[in-house]
């Protein structure tokens, strides 16, 4: 398309939105101006979304590099098929990989649920009754994150593999981080059925 005004090229420029993410034709040179003020505007929107699905404020900003795409099982990922398991030490970027995702998911329309495991597990041990409630809320999203999966606590085990079992046979789209895979064999090869294994390192890399 060309530019009625100086008879250059239209580009496609992001619009994020509610409804998910399309493009407007604009000219980089006569339009400068609007797409300035489409960016500002599509990182307020972003902003807002991770907001209210959960992700800590210190992480709606999050975004993915061009490295956190290089590893086997990109396209499943990408089509839904399974999500990713971030294994690592504190400091090896997991929560920001997974508000990352967060991010890119929310913008292209996906509905995502972002729980830091530690602080839901509180929260049903402080009222179990409401253990249902919980998974209809997960499971009214497309996406679940869930940073700093634990499910060492053996009087939680039943509930935990109930939720990821719901999680696996509803078809969600689920992304954990942890410090390792789950010791217990039926959770941690139910796991592996959803999603792919990463290890992060130091230093920002994947370990495949």
């Amino acid at each position: 398309m060309i530019c009625k005004i100086c008879g250059g090229a239209l580009e496609a420029v992001d619009v994020i939105s509610d409804k998910g993410l399309t493009s407007m034709p604009l000219c980089p040179r006569c339009d400068e101006g609007a797409i300035v003020d489409m960016k500002a505007r599509n990182k307020r929107v972003l902003t807002r979304k991770m907001t209210e699905c959960g992700v800590p404020e210190l992480y709606t900003e999050s975004s993915l590099s061009a490295s956190d795409m290089l590893f086997p099982g990109k396209e499943d990922v990408i089509n839904a098929e399974k999500g990713i398991y971030y294994i690592g030490e504190t400091g090896t970027g997991k929560t920001y990989r997974l508000a990352g995702w967060c991010s890119l998911l929310l913008s292209m329309g996906v509905q995502c649920r972002f729980y830091d495991f530690s602080d839901f597990v509180c929260d049903l041990r402080a009222d179990f009754k409401r253990y249902n409630d919980h998974k209809r809320e997960m499971l009214r999203a497309e996406c679940i994150f869930f940073d700093n999966f634990d499910p060492s606590n053996q009087y939680m085990y039943d509930f935990i593999f109930n939720l990821v079992n719901a999680l696996y046979t509803n078809r969600r789209q689920v992304f954990f981080s942890s410090l390792a895979l789950p010791p217990q064999s039926q959770l941690a090869m139910r796991i592996s059925q959803m999603t792919i294994q990463l290890e992060l390192q130091k230093g920002g890399g994947n370990a495949n």
